[in-house]
């Protein structure tokens, strides 16, 4: 498995291949006018480990302002 962040790349060391990876994502978004402007949030926890000593556990929090014209 293959670990998206940095973070996560380090726990595997050279080959940035661990055993199991695991994640989840949720977030939510506040139309103000429609599709044109948006505000966005979210977290994903995830979980990388290559072998008993060597594991990644953490939270990334997300957030942004979307717009077009």
């Amino acid at each position: 498995m293959v670990g998206q962040s940095r973070y996560e790349k380090k726990v595997a060391a050279n080959s940035v291949l661990g055993d199991a990876y695991h994640s989840l994502y949720g977030g939510v978004q506040y139309f103000i006018n429609g599709d044109k402007l948006k505000i966005l949030a979210g977290a994903e926890w995830a979980s990388l480990q290559k072998s008993k000593d060597d594991s990644y556990d953490g939270v990334t929090y997300l957030s942004g302002i979307r717009f077009s014209f």
